[in-house]
């Protein structure tokens, strides 16, 4: 997935990232950073974004929400058909050696799919009472 985000004042401001379908309606998961205004890097809710699909297909998004913190953004693209969309699974339900898959897009145009393992479960970054609960993984996220 190509992900164009169109700024205020700038012509055409352009982030490449990568997402992935999660509902068949077309609602997607990317990084934050990737639809994030680079000018104060604040996402812009209901932000305009161009999406492009894998078999070519491109589509006008709206970036629905975005959490800088985790990272985690939501984007909206209306198809006529049902798209394909992945099943996620529950982290609660992951242990340390269960095998997961991380997808990317850090080289624009080519694409990747890593096989990884889960390391650990944790709550605690160090970050002085911020509570945040993560997986780490042995995955290659940007090659």
């Amino acid at each position: 997935m190509l992900i164009s985000t169109w700024f205020y004042e700038i012509t055409a401001a352009e982030s490449v990232g990568s997402g992935t379908i999660i509902d068949a309606d077309g609602t997607i998961l990317t990084c934050a950073h990737v639809v994030a205004d680079f000018r104060g890097m604040h996402p812009s809710s209901k932000a305009k974004v161009g999406v492009a699909l894998h078999g070519g297909r491109t589509f006008e998004g709206t970036v629905v929400n975005a959490d800088l913190h985790s990272d985690i953004a939501i984007v909206k693209i209306k198809s006529k058909t049902p798209l394909p969309a992945a099943k996620l699974g529950s982290s609660s339900k992951l242990h340390p050696g269960d095998c997961v898959l991380s997808f990317g897009l850090p080289t624009f145009p080519s694409k990747y799919c890593h096989s990884c393992c889960v390391d650990r479960k944790s709550s605690d970054l160090g970050l002085g009472g911020m509570h945040r609960e993560y997986l780490q993984t042995d995955c290659a996220i940007n090659p």
